[in-house]
């Protein structure tokens, strides 16, 4: 089966994203996962995502709220902060930026591109990048769509 490319907008750019092959989408699954799977076992035990899953305004209760906050910061607390730039940056490495000054997003691109004022639109691209690779695994989606929520809509 080909890899899907996808076309989305971060900010005021567009980006290709283009699914990764089985070797790096594995080795990136289990990479993510051990950053962020700490945080998402804390959301699964605090909230129920079957529950979560049929609301259409998720994320919206206080409850929730607080939940996803508290395993995010767990993201940040638990991990180096090096280790976790390290990640969003191999993580969003191969998307393709689009316009003026775009291209492949190597580490050189991704700080042309994110600093100053678009620095959280790193973030955003990152959701975005694993919404395309992993959103088709039943938790995966429930992840994303949290991750979604915590960084807003773009």
């Amino acid at each position: 089966m080909a890899c899907k490319t996808e076309v989305v907008t971060v900010g005021e750019r567009e980006y290709s994203i283009t699914q990764w092959g089985a070797k790096r989408a594995l080795t990136m699954k289990f990479k993510i996962g051990r950053v962020v799977g700490p945080a998402f076992l804390a959301i699964a035990n605090s909230l129920d995502l079957s529950e979560l899953a049929k609301s259409k305004k998720a994320g919206s209760d206080a409850s929730q709220i607080e939940a996803v906050a508290s395993a995010f910061s767990k993201v940040f607390t638990e991990n180096d902060p090096g280790d976790l730039t390290d990640l969003i940056v191999l993580t969003v490495g191969d998307v393709i930026a689009k316009g003026e000054g775009g291209g492949k997003i190597t580490e050189t691109k991704f700080e042309e591109l994110f600093s100053g004022d678009d620095l959280f639109d790193c973030f955003k691209l990152f959701v975005h990048v694993i919404k395309v690779n992993f959103a088709n695994f039943k938790f995966g989606q429930k992840a994303v769509d949290l991750m979604a929520g915590a960084v807003g809509k773009s």
